[in-house]
């Protein structure tokens, strides 16, 4: 599989992406599979979203994790959403999920 060339800084994220490990998912009776890396980077957009509203995800869920594994830096939820869905718009037109 050709990998896609990202402008992302040094991270966890990264590092799994370039690693390739894949995760099948199912739709519609139809299978696909994706890297893992992307489908933390869904799941993660769901939290920082209900987060952003006033929801904490359960009582293990820390926004310090997420900026550790994207490799974000900044206070407030504001400026990690920001920060974060720039990555996940550079993420996904280049490899485009």
């Amino acid at each position: 599989m050709k990998k896609p060339i990202l402008n992302l800084k040094k991270s966890l994220f990264t590092e799994e992406l370039i690693n390739g490990e894949t995760i099948n998912i199912s739709s519609e009776g139809k299978a696909k599979n994706i890297p893992l890396a992307v489908w933390k980077m869904m799941l993660t957009k769901r939290d920082l979203y209900l987060y952003s509203k006033g929801l904490k995800i359960n009582r293990h869920w820390k926004i310090s994790d997420v900026k550790t594994y994207f490799g974000i830096k900044g206070r407030g939820i504001d400026k990690v959403l920001a920060q974060f869905m720039e990555i996940h718009n550079e993420v996904t037109t280049k490899m485009k999920i």
